[in-house]
């Protein structure tokens, strides 16, 4: 792994970008209201709710936040109707997202079912919407399963579903186990990136019992900016015993 490689690894595959209020879109991050604006967007209300029937779908995701971030309950039909036509799966999550901001049960319930039935990215990012901002872990089922798919191994899926381990922490006992096992199992990944989040994950959360793996891990490690990683991970791990 050349050094370039781990700084992107750093900047944003080693954790998922906790939820600020800002875009990512354009050549800064903005805020929802900034980016409308620029875009030519009047952000009042009213114009906010025009916004949701544009075809830029950048621009429906922007107004459909920004409304929510002014708690404007009474833009929920409006919401809710342009998430009934959505057709953009990663946009039909933000949208379930901003209606659970607003506290509209429907939103809830359409982040847990995105959570059963979506497609890997969008499961995950309903997972993370649901775990970093209502602390509901109902859609642990959603990271379990990429952590176990075969079919499913793009390599930034599995980083961000690990990303998301440490996010759970009123687990059974029985389930809290598996997704240690499932993120042991990630250090024999052929991609570093994956072998480097799976020894940050688990100093997080493991225990002394994963300290054997980690230790095979890094004895059996050619990359030597990853070996480094996971040893420095590892101490982490001892120290907390």
């Amino acid at each position: 792994m050349s050094l370039s490689r781990l700084q992107r690894f750093l900047a944003s595959a080693s954790l998922i970008v906790l939820i600020t209020g800002h875009t990512a879109t354009g050549s800064r991050h903005e805020t929802f209201a900034e980016f409308l604006k620029r875009h030519g967007i009047e952000v009042t209300e009213k114009g906010l709710v025009s916004a949701l029937k544009n075809p830029d779908p950048e621009i429906r995701d922007n107004a459909a936040q920004e409304l929510a971030d002014r708690k404007a309950a009474a833009a929920i039909p409006a919401i809710t109707g342009a998430l009934a036509v959505e057709k953009d799966p990663e946009l039909q999550v933000n949208l379930a997202y901003a209606l659970a901001r607003l506290g509209d049960r429907d939103g809830f319930v359409a982040l847990q079912h995105f959570c059963d039935t979506a497609s890997a990215s969008p499961r995950l990012k309903a997972a993370l919407y649901l775990l970093t901002s209502f602390n509901d872990e109902s859609c642990f089922g959603a990271v379990e399963s990429v952590l176990q798919s075969e079919s499913e191994r793009d390599h930034a899926f599995v980083v961000n579903a690990m990303s998301l381990v440490p996010r759970f922490h009123q687990l059974p006992a029985s389930d809290e186990q598996r997704l240690i096992v499932l993120t042991v199992k990630q250090l024999e990944d052929p991609d570093a990136t994956v072998r480097m989040t799976a020894s940050e994950v688990l100093a997080k959360v493991g225990d002394a019992a994963v300290v054997p793996s980690l230790q095979k891990a890094i004895a059996d490690e050619t990359d030597q900016v990853a070996r480094s990683w996971m040893q420095r991970e590892l101490e982490k791990l001892r120290k907390k015993r």
